[in-house]
């Protein structure tokens, strides 16, 4: 089993597409694939037909121990699940404050989950920004796999168009789960300041 972690720091630069694009390819190719969606907005749930309300188990459920991954995951589509997310999942740092090893619920979650239900891979959609939730991610495996989503963008100081990666969660994963492998590279966003957009045009003329 192999798993692929999506994650930056910055919001809108293409995560959530990517995990779902991802995993929907490599189920399309016959991999059984489930993805798991960290963040409280839901949309890779959303992307994947499901909208948990009531009493629709989400991963929400998996941190507080009420439910496994197991029991919250749904099939949307051939040989691909989703563990869902809603808004609750926005409370879970606030409610896990005072549980010891919190950032190892996800782990142990996993582990239970891939000795009963074996997959070839598990996708992670994370929220943007460091959290506890990303901290669970990152925590998670001993050999983590990211996928690190990149974004171009211009410097208002530079002559020409650079790549900048939010990559502080890979060295956080790099100190606590010890081996951190990325995977691949996204550009998905393009960034441009209308004073090296000028240079740039001047030069052309």
């Amino acid at each position: 089993m192999r798993t692929i972690t999506v994650m930056n720091q910055k919001g809108g630069v293409g995560k959530t597409t990517t995990a779902v694009n991802l995993a929907a390819g490599l189920a399309a190719r016959g991999r059984q694939v489930c993805l798991i969606d960290l963040d409280p907005q839901g949309h890779a749930s959303m992307h994947l037909g499901v909208e948990p309300s009531g009493s629709t188990p989400t991963i929400y459920q998996v941190f507080t121990g009420e439910k496994t991954l197991a029991e919250v995951r749904q099939l949307v589509a051939p040989n691909l699940w989703v563990a869902p997310a809603n808004t609750e999942l926005a409370a879970i740092e606030l409610e896990l404050v005072d549980v010891p090893d919190r950032e190892l619920i996800l782990r142990g979650a996993m582990q239970q989950f891939v000795q009963t239900q074996p997959m070839d891979y598990i996708i992670l959609d994370c929220p943007p920004g460091l959290s506890e939730l990303s901290d669970g991610v990152i925590a998670m495996s001993e050999a983590l796999r990211v996928f690190a989503v990149m974004v171009p963008a211009v410097s208002g100081g530079s002559e020409g168009v650079y790549l900048k990666a939010e990559l502080s969660p890979v060295t956080t994963a790099v100190n606590v789960a010890g081996a951190v492998a990325a995977v691949g590279v996204a550009l998905l966003a393009f960034a441009i300041c209308s004073s090296a957009a000028g240079r740039s045009r001047s030069r052309t003329k």
